[in-house]
C-alpha cells in the first residue's frame, strides 16, 4: 500500500528516534547506488536481554553476488528503495513472524544483492528495541526460531544455482566451527543441528525448481 520512493521498515516493538526519517533519507541521498539500508538497534529498556539489537558505529557495504551472514541486518530498522522491493517481488511469505522460519528480512536484501543491488549499513537510523525478554529461556526460545530460520534461508540460496557455492561454503564452515568449538567443550552442537532440521523442511515444503 506503500507508494513512497523509500519505505521504511520497524517492528511493532520499537520505537524510532526523532531523527530516524531524515536519517533514512540522508543515507539514501548519500549514494544514490544503494538499494536498502539497514540501521542501528538499540535497547529501550536495558533490563532486557541483549538481544536483536545492532549497536555498532560503523558503516559497512553489501556488496552485489556475495553471501549475506543471518543477523547481519533486522527488519527492525531496515528500508529499501521502493523500485527495489518491486524488482525483488517484496518479501517472501514464507519466512517472518508467525511462520516457521524467521528470516525475511536478511532474506529480502540477499534478493536485492543477487539481482545486482548493493546495501549499506548506517549507524545514523536509530530505532529502540523493547522485546520485553528478560530471562534465557526467552532468550533460547528466540534463538531457536532463528537457527531455524537461518537454515530455511541458507538452503533458499543454495537451491540457486548462482549462489549456491558461495553459500554452501559459509554454511559448511560456520557448522564446522560450531562443531569444533563443541566438541572441545564437551557439547553438542545444537545449533547446526536445528539450522540442517530447519533447512530441510524449508526445502520439503515446496519443489525445488531447477532453473534458478
Amino acid at each position: 500500500m506503500a507508494n513512497g520512493a523509500i519505505v521504511a521498515f520497524t517492528d511493532d516493538d520499537c520505537y524510532v528516534s526523532e531523527d530516524y526519517v531524515d536519517s533514512v533519507i540522508q543515507v539514501f541521498d548519500d549514494d544514490p547506488s544503494i538499494g536498502f539500508v539497514a540501521g542501528r538497534i538499540l535497547l529501550f529498556d536495558a533490563l532486557d536481554y541483549r538481544i536483536t539489537i545492532e549497536e555498532s558505529q560503523q558503516r559497512g557495504d553489501f556488496r552485489p553476488w556475495t553471501f549475506i551472514d543471518a543477523g547481519a541486518l533486522h527488519s527492525a530498522n531496515l528500508a529499501f528503495r521502493r523500485t527495489v522491493l518491486e524488482q525483488i517481488g517484496g518479501f517472501d511469505e514464507r519466512l517472518g513472524a508467525g511462520m516457521p522460519f524467521a528470516g525475511e528480512d536478511v532474506d529480502a536484501a540477499a534478493a536485492a544483492l543477487w539481482s545486482g543491488v548493493s546495501g549499506v549499513y548506517d549507524p545514523r537510523p536509530v530505532v529502540y528495541h523493547h522485546h520485553s525478554r528478560r530471562t534465557e529461556g526467552e532468550a533460547q526460545e528466540l534463538m531457536r526460531y532463528y537457527d531455524a530460520g537461518r537454515g530455511a534461508y541458507y538452503t533458499k540460496y543454495i537451491l540457486r544455482r548462482a549462489s549456491r557455492s558461495k553459500y554452501a561454503t559459509a554454511w559448511i564452515r560456520s557448522i564446522r566451527n560450531e562443531c569444533v568449538w563443541a566438541l572441545r567443550r564437551g557439547r553438542f552442537p545444537h545449533r547446526s543441528l536445528r539450522e540442517v532440521s530447519g533447512g530441510l523442511r524449508f526445502a520439503l515444503q515446496r519443489p525445488v525448481n531447477p532453473t534458478l
